[in-house]
This record gives structure tokens, sequence and C-alpha cells, in this order.
């Protein structure tokens, strides 16, 4: 049946309200296909009444927060050891498999993104002691190993896989930290996505593990002592730990080789402080340890500096709250770092650790137009990164900031550094965009000039078009939009368009290579990314204005670009699908709760949806610092007035909404999708609410290859199957690679100017 929609109430349009283009369709020869009988409109099948299937588990709960009585019938949903829990959920899980599985888009998408997946890419380049690490993935292995190379580019000898670990991939490798001489490793792993960490320690030269193991580990970073015997560690305390350690922080321990857990020293904490994240460094030059410390997602960080060998002489550089502080090298006990102190959209200083104070900082690189968002070192010179026009761009300076070279490359790219020998004159760049995942660019830091030195393996995928414009917001705000279609589309307003966005913790929403955008585009649909704020692609000011109290404008910003679109002849309301993931999926459901008529469909995954309990699950309460803290009153007042579960409105025909969780998500809590779907079921029966938890799963990071192919074909498949219109072959993957790397981009529909 065709899913029935409230009335959509009239807005004006904006200056540009009718898109212009070119009369004749384009087509390029690579990209001609034609619509099969996968071609059709909505059918999506009605949600069966209540008594149909099992009811979620409720009581009476009820919480009285600030003198509110804040209602809370779905709270048993938290308790996923409860029987009826685990028997609902399941059955939720099974019929929106059914509902997904039975659209031959989701077989299609399938095979599309493992096709296309199979090529070999390496990231998270290290060069420690002679030797080149490398975290490689073939697209064919469920998960990515570490190996050894003799160069960037070179094959390598795998050292740590977790294939052999798990062959199903329920076992990944996070993170790793070799000692300085390259002979050993300090490695984590996690098990189903989780965020629990397992420590262990790999002998290079043999392949074999040391009997050492850590547990307790979380979001752990590793510091090795020159002596390669020992090293530094941070966690949170465990259970058996004394009581008096603050259980929200990580506390700094140390261990020594062929020694058990239980024989670690704890020799350094911050004791005025609660929900402490640290991460440790060292400067191989001075033997010193660098502590980096912040208050939970606070980007605010304060550095500490000390000698390795006594960590408790640790002495603080920069405190905390005063700006973010990004260390990128140190002569002696000189440190040069990116610091957003006095320049919001970020600068480079020299810090003299014998006067350490803000007003002694001496600036190398000041506060240019564009973002300073990332550098690393490299022989005496430091390469610096900024975000200009969505997209990165490099110069090097030296390390007075004298001299200054600017580095010519394509636009709106992502770059990525490796982690180099600071001996060297050269570094390796990672380089993707939106058409291509990442190449392998070799720079040198004299000549300025680069090289590639490693093509991507991926299928080229050129033929589409991107296109970059903005929209008004409600404050008149002007919002970036990224558009990607194909060539031949046709701006008659009746394009499947896909909406996505993020818009939280300062992290900007930049170039990249995605398998479901170019699966939704190939089959004839619009795929749209907007920089809403909350994010950092403009700075701390953009950041700010969309978090905390201000985090209203973060869905402001999103309303925006979906009226734009429907506005401007891209597509329309029942045509308009969203998506978001994490803080994006408590994004979609905010939005969707305030403007239903706005949108035809949405996929809310891993979301935040309970916004007045997040902070006592899991790793929540170190969100206080971007949301507000619900436990305040004044926090309290504009969390409940953005928080999907307690905006969900009876008697509204909320479009089709798939809410997609993992069972064993340890950071955003699964009950936060249970209780939403649980809720809008209660507030319309005749919704289209679907409920998948998928078995094995975290939140994102560490799944297993499978089951990241299978989440993308979810996505899609729901939101072609809710949004209708004409759906076009996904055709056979052409991996030759034969096309030119970069086609001009001018095909297509012409855009209004903005």
């Amino acid at each position: 049946m065709t899913v029935r929609r409230p009335a959509t109430p009239q807005h004006p349009q904006s200056k540009a309200a009718v898109l212009s283009r070119r009369g004749a369709l384009v087509l390029l020869g690579a990209a001609v296909v034609v619509p099969t009988s996968l071609s059709r409109d909505t059918v999506l099948p009605s949600t069966s009444k209540p008594n149909a299937f099992p009811l979620p588990p409720s009581d009476q709960t009820a919480d009285i927060l600030h003198g509110v009585r804040i209602p809370d019938p779905f709270r048993p949903l938290e308790d996923a050891s409860r029987a009826d829990v685990r028997a609902w959920v399941a059955f939720e899980n099974q019929r929106a498999r059914d509902l997904l599985e039975a659209d031959p888009a989701h077989a299609a998408v399938t095979r599309y993104i493992d096709e296309s997946g199979r090529y070999p890419r390496t990231s998270n380049l290290r060069r420690m002691g002679g030797r080149t690490f490398a975290v490689t993935f073939d697209g064919q292995k469920q998960q990515s190993w570490l190996e050894v190379r003799s160069s960037a580019h070179e094959p390598g000898t795998p050292v740590i896989d977790p294939n052999i670990m798990a062959a199903d991939g329920s076992i990944s490798l996070s993170a790793y930290f070799p000692d300085r001489g390259g002979t050993k490793v300090a490695y984590l792993t996690t098990q189903n996505g989780g965020d629990a960490q397992l420590l262990r320690i790999r002998d290079t030269r043999t392949g074999i593990d040391l009997p050492d193991l850590i547990d307790g580990c979380r979001w752990t970073t590793v510091a090795w002592l020159p002596d390669g015997r020992s090293f530094l560690y941070a966690r949170p305390p465990r259970p058996s730990d004394p009581p008096e350690w603050d259980r929200t922080s990580q506390l700094l321990f140390r261990h020594h080789l062929f020694s058990s857990q239980s024989t670690d020293t704890m020799v350094w904490r911050l004791t005025e402080h609660r929900n402490v994240l640290m991460t440790l460094a060292t400067s191989r030059a001075t033997d010193q340890l660098h502590v980096t410390a912040r208050i939970g997602t606070d980007g605010w960080n304060g550095f500490w500096a000390g000698p390795i060998s006594d960590p408790a002489r640790l002495a603080q550089i920069v405190p905390m709250g005063l700006g973010s502080f990004r260390l990128i090298h140190t002569v002696e006990k000189t440190h040069y770092a990116i610091t957003t102190f006095d320049a919001p959209r970020g600068r480079v200083v020299k810090v003299d650790q014998a006067d350490p104070r803000p007003q002694a900082w001496v600036t190398i690189l000041p506060q240019g137009p564009g973002v300073i968002d990332g550098a690393t070192s490299v022989g005496n010179r430091m390469v610096v990164r900024r975000i200009e026009n969505l997209g990165h761009k490099l110069e090097v300076i030296d390390l007075d900031g004298g001299s200054r070279l600017a580095i010519p490359g394509d636009d709106n790219v992502r770059i990525g550094f490796e982690i180099g020998n600071t001996t060297d004159m050269e570094v390796n760049l990672d380089i993707e965009d939106r058409r291509r995942p990442r190449r392998r660019d070799r720079l040198n830091v004299v000549t300025g000039q680069r090289h590639t030195v490693q093509m991507s393996a991926a299928p080229y995928v050129g033929d589409l078009i991107v296109r970059r414009l903005d929209a008004p917001s409600r404050d008149g705000t002007r919002v970036p939009i990224t558009l990607m279609h194909r060539a031949d589309m046709v701006a008659d307003g009746a394009a499947r368009t896909l909406l996505v966005g993020y818009g939280s913790y300062g992290v900007p929403q930049l170039p990249a290579y995605s398998h479901l955008a170019v699966a939704w585009v190939r089959m004839g649909g619009v795929y749209a990314v907007a920089n809403i704020r909350g994010g950092g692609e403009f700075g701390n000011a953009w950041h700010d204005d969309g978090r905390r109290a201000k985090k209203q404008n973060t869905m402001d910003d999103f309303a925006a670009a979906a009226e734009w679109l429907a506005a401007n002849g891209i597509t329309r309301p029942d045509r308009l699908g969203i998506y978001g993931a994490s803080s994006g999926g408590r994004l979609v459901l905010t939005s969707l709760m305030q403007r239903p008529d706005l949108f035809g469909a949405a996929v809310a995954a891993v979301p935040v949806a309970d916004m007045l309990r997040f902070h006592k699950h899991t790793f929540g309460v170190a969100w206080t610092q971007e949301y507000g803290d619900p436990d305040k009153a004044d926090d309290f007042t504009h969390l409940r007035a953005h928080s999907p579960l307690h905006n969900v409105k009876p008697g509204v025909l909320y479009p089709p909404l798939l809410i997609v969780t993992g069972d064993n998500d340890q950071r955003v809590a699964p009950s936060h999708a249970w209780k939403m779907a649980a809720t809008l079921r209660r507030a319309n029966p005749d919704a289209q609410i679907w409920l998948r938890t998928r078995d094995g799963s975290g939140h994102g990071a560490g799944n297993a290859y499978a089951k990241w192919i299978e989440y993308q074909a979810d996505v899609v498949s729901f939101l072609m199957g809710s949004l209708g219109g004409t759906r076009l072959d996904l055709t056979s993957v052409d991996m030759s690679n034969g096309a030119p790397p970069r086609p001009p981009v001018t095909a297509g529909p012409t855009l209004p100017a903005q």
C-alpha cells in the first residue's frame, strides 16, 4: 500500500526557486544504463497493529527532573539481559530483515559493494627502527591486519592478523604502538566492534606474542620507555582498583614485560578532574613523556611534559580549558603545536617549556582564512594542513616560520599524513575524494615537489558529478551542501535524494569516498552532504554555534538544506530521504520529530535518542561537553526541547523510519534505539517504524567487513523502497581502472548562483 503522508505546509521559496539546466541530457559513455524491472513506486507493506506481534516490555517508570515529571515507560528496554527484552528485540530484528532482504536492491547493493571493494589499501603508516608499519586490507578478508614493509608502497609481511585470531571477523585490530627499534609492537584488539580493548605485545621478529596480557583498556595509548623492556599506558580503573580512583577517568600505569598486570603501578593521574581522557606520546631525542588530557570530548585539552622515567615529575605546560593544543614536534624542551588559543581557526606556535605562559608563546604560522586541522614534522620542517573550501591544502614551513612553501594540489580532497622519521626530507600522503579512494603521493619538503607512488586500485567513478552550493539557514547563516549525481540527472524535482549530515564534536565532513554514496548515485539517486553547524569545517565558532544551548542550529541548518533541495528542483519531500549515524542519528531523529513534512523516509543508525539519560550509559558522561548536562537545570531545558525520545507526538504519521543499532554497541547503548522505536510505535501504530539490531556488531569501527557491507545495503534498500522512483541497474564493476585520474567536471545541469 502507499504510505500515507501528513499534509505538507507551504514554505516560502528561496530567491533561486527554479533550477535551470541544459535542454539535452548529457550521457557519458561509461554511465549509460537503462531502467530495469526494479523500477517501482513506494510499496512498503503497512505496519501490523500492535496486537499482531509482541509488545515491548514497559512499566510505569517516571522521573522527576528539575521539578518536571518525565515518563519513561520503556525503561525495561535498558536491561538487555531480560528475556522479554531479548525476545522483543529478536522479533523486531527479524521483521526488519525480512523487509530489507525481500527487496532485490539489497542483494544488488551487497554484490556491488563486495565487488567494487576488492582492492588492496593501506593506512596508518608509521616508520620506526628503519621499518615501515602499515595497516592493510584487501577487501576480501573480514578485518585489516598489520604488516611490516621495506617502504610505504612495497608489499609487506603480516605481523598481526586478526583474521587468524577469528575467521568470522569478530576480532579487530584497533591500534598499535611499535617500540623504538621496531622489534616489538604493543597492540590493542576489540571484539564484535566493541570499545573494550585487550593489550598484548608481539615480537615482530618471531611473530609470537609475549605472555603479557592487559585488560580493562578503553581508548588506550602506549608510550615505550627507551630500553624497550617496559612501557606506560592509560586506562580507566578496573573493579579491583582502589575505590577513590575516578571510574570515569583514565590513569597512567607502568608495565614491565613478562610480568602480570596485577603488578602494574599507577604512576600518574589528575586528581582535580573527573572524566579525564589521556593520549600519550614520547620525544625520542629527549626521552620526554608528553601527555595530552581533556575532559570527555572537550577539545580544549591540557598538555603535560616530563621525564618518561619518572612520570610523577610531569609538569603542566598548557592548562585545560585554554583552547585546543595539538603537539607537532619537540626539539629539546621547545614544543611546536597547533592551538586555537587566540586563534579560533588555529595557528602554529612555539612554546618554551621553561616559560610556558601563553603570553610567551611565539606564533610561527598565524591564523589564516582556512582552518589548520593537522600537521606533521619532516626533517627540520613542518607540513601544515588547512581546510579551505571544504577540502585540504598543504604548506611547508620551517621551525622559525621564516620560510613558507605552498604545495599545489587537487581541489576538494582529504589528505592524511604518514607518521614519519624526522631525519627524512620526504613524507607519504594519503589523498582521497568523493569519486576515488585514497592514492599515495610522496612529498619532498625541500622542493615542494610531489609525485604519485601508488594509485588507488579501486574502480574509478569519475563519470559522476560533484557540485558545491549553499543554502540560507533560519538565521541567515549559509550552509554548504555538496551534491553528487549522475551526469544525466534531470532537474525536474523528482530525483530520489539522500541528504546526510553530522554536525557534532567539531568533526568536519570532508571529501571522502563512500561505497554507499556511489551505489546510491549509480542507481539514479542524488547524494547530498550538508556541512551543518556543530562540525569543524570553519573553526571553533562553527562548532560552538551548534553545541550545548545552540544545538538547535544544527537541526535548523539540516532543515534549510532539505528545503533548498526541494525549492530548487532537485527533489520533493516525498522523494527526500535522510541518513545519519551516532550523533548524526540523533540529528535525523530530531529533524524527523520537528519537521516530518520535509522528508519522505529516514535511517537513523546507532542514534543517541534519549537526551535526558545519555550520561548514564556507557561513555555517555563524556558527551556533556558537547550536549550539556541533564543534571543541570539550564541544560535540561534545551536538551528536553530537542531530545528525540521526548518529542514524539501522538497521532503524527511520521515518514517511514529504519532505526539501526548493534547488540554490542558499547558507545551508544542500543537501548536508545529500542526505546525510540517503541515510543514511536505506541504514538502511532500505523507509522512505518522498523528496528534493526545487528548481531555481533558494535558502534561502527571494528565490525566485520561482511557486516559493514550488509549495513550499507540495509540503508540503501530501505530508502529506495520508501522513496520510490525509477531505479537503474548497478552494472558489473569494471576493475580495469583504465579511466584518467581526474577528468574535467563540466557536464550536467547548471545550478543557480548563490
